[in-house]
């Protein structure tokens, strides 16, 4: 592999990882970014920085957020809050301006991404700048231009770290701490990789739409490093939940796949030359057997159950950690995270003769009806007892 490429591998999470306003850790765009990294160097076009194939729609969108990138990449004007206000907004709300999740949701992304792929990340607090709009007793209401910025460290598993730097200017319109309208964002990342001993900078650029607070539409994200330019398309063939996620790299095609709640499901393509390379079967961000993949469809891909909105591991008993969230639920609603511990159900005390099967069957129930919990967050020193009310959730579902 070209040095260059290598040494572009150290900061591979910036090719792909905003996905939200500023930045999104997730695993599933670090494996697209590494395939497309990997494609680019090994392209008989080395990488280009040629207009990917997209359809007549596409193009007009792709063409406006590349316009965005040129207006506002590598100047150095473009994070100066020299004229901006301080915005002491609260850590939820800077979650979801940046991260386009509450806190709780964002953390237990990342911790997911961190355990699958056995790696430790710890995040600074997010800083908010205001450059239009109003900040009221650290509430951001209405239209709005921001700077935002905060920093994340991950210690590998090589036991090397990896500090990286997020910054990204971003336009939108903010309700109850709902987003509404049309957002685009320009952003930079600093990534200083010891394994690597690199310190590479990089910018993208990108555009969305929020509809009843979620995603809506074709969402683009367009980012440029020496050798090529990458573009991430995340469109909504089958509905607002089970999206397709296409990479491009110069202008061919280089991974397909479709995802759940930001995790990925289903069959994953990788592309070069716009020739299908290979395929592999990943459910939930891990690798698994073919026959998974067989037995999902991603036209009809969801089943539903009622419940709170944790996912748990299986054959233990005792000590319930949370190791999943689904989002919107009422766990989420509750501030529930990941790593999170469950003591009690309906005040009755989880012990080692409890099993998760007892734990699944007394926190599912009736929609709209009421369970309590107990609850132990990480490095917390006292538990909390919150009330929760079930309702239905979508998951990915396999065929018999």
């Amino acid at each position: 592999m070209k040095n260059s490429t290598i040494t572009a591998l150290a900061v591979i999470s910036v090719l792909a990882i905003t996905l939200s306003g500023c930045v999104d850790t997730r695993p599933m765009y670090q494996r697209a970014a590494l395939q497309s990294l990997a494609d680019a160097a090994n392209s008989s076009i080395p990488g280009g920085k040629e207009q990917p194939t997209l359809t007549t729609e596409e193009t007009a969108h792709y063409q406006n957020v590349v316009a965005h990138y040129k207006s506002w990449a590598n100047n150095s004007q473009t994070f100066n809050t020299g004229n901006a206000q301080p915005c002491e907004v609260n850590q939820n709300s800077a979650y979801i301006i940046s991260q386009n999740a509450p806190m709780n949701v964002s953390k237990s992304i990342i911790r997911m991404g961190a355990r699958s792929l056995n790696q430790r990340t710890t995040m600074s607090p997010i800083q908010v700048h205001l450059l239009a709009g109003e900040c009221n007793n650290g509430e951001i209401s209405g239209p709005f231009e921001a700077i935002v910025s905060y920093s994340t460290n991950t210690m590998l598993a090589s036991n090397t770290q990896q500090n990286t730097t997020y910054t990204a200017r971003i336009k939108g319109e903010l309700v109850n701490n709902t987003q509404r309208g049309q957002w685009q964002s320009i952003s930079s990342v600093r990534s200083q990789s010891e394994y690597f001993g690199s310190d590479q900078t990089s910018w993208s650029a990108q555009s969305y739409e929020f509809n009843n607070g979620q995603i809506s539409g074709t969402q683009m994200t367009y980012a440029e490093f020496p050798q090529f330019n990458s573009l991430t398309i995340t469109d909504s063939p089958y509905d607002n939940e089970m999206r397709r996620v296409r990479t491009f790299t110069g202008r061919n095609m280089s991974n397909m796949y479709t995802t759940f709640q930001n995790a990925i499901y289903g069959w994953f393509y990788t592309y070069n030359n716009n020739q299908l390379l290979g395929t592999s079967c990943m459910w939930n961000n891990q690798t698994v057997a073919n026959t998974a993949c067989q037995r999902f469809s991603a036209a009809a891909p969801l089943s539903e159950f009622v419940g709170i909105g944790i996912m748990l591991p299986n054959e233990i008993r005792g000590r319930f950690q949370v190791h999943g969230l689904f989002h919107p639920s009422g766990a989420s609603r509750a501030g529930i995270t990941v790593g999170d511990t469950i003591l009690a159900i309906n005040g009755v005390a989880l012990t080692d003769a409890h099993d998760s099967t007892y734990v699944q069957d007394n926190l599912r129930g009736a929609e709209g009806s009421k369970v309590s919990i107990t609850v132990l967050s990480e490095n917390a020193l006292q538990s909390r007892e919150i009330a929760l009310t079930r309702s239905r959730i979508r998951n990915p579902a396999l065929s018999n």
